[in-house]
C-alpha cells in the first residue's frame, strides 16, 4: 500500500471562498473527482473558519481530513466514512 503524500498542510480555511478555492485546486490538478469535492466542501462548510491538513495515497482514492483537530475520511465514491476526534 502506498504511503499517504499530503496534499495540503495547515491551509487556513478562514471563509466559504478559500474552501471552495481549496476544493476546486484539489478537483482541477486530478487529487479529487468532482463528487469528492462536493463532498470536502459540505464537510467542511460547518466547521469555518479552520485549519486544514488534506493527505491521500493515490489522486482520486480516499481522502483523510483534519481539520481543528477533528479527522474525517471521504472514500473513492464521495461518501463520509467516518470521524474521529
Amino acid at each position: 500500500m502506498p504511503a499517504k503524500n499530503t496534499l495540503a498542510e495547515n491551509f487556513n480555511c478562514a471563509t466559504h471562498d478559500a474552501l471552495e478555492s481549496l476544493a476546486s485546486v484539489m478537483q482541477t490538478r486530478g487529487f479529487f473527482t468532482v463528487n469528492q469535492a462536493k463532498s470536502f466542501q459540505i464537510v467542511l462548510r460547518e466547521r469555518l473558519p479552520c485549519t486544514v491538513t488534506i493527505q491521500q495515497r493515490m489522486p482520486k482514492s480516499v481522502i483523510y481530513v483534519s481539520a481543528n483537530g477533528k479527522h474525517f475520511t471521504i472514500n473513492n465514491r464521495a461518501k463520509l466514512v467516518g470521524v474521529n476526534t
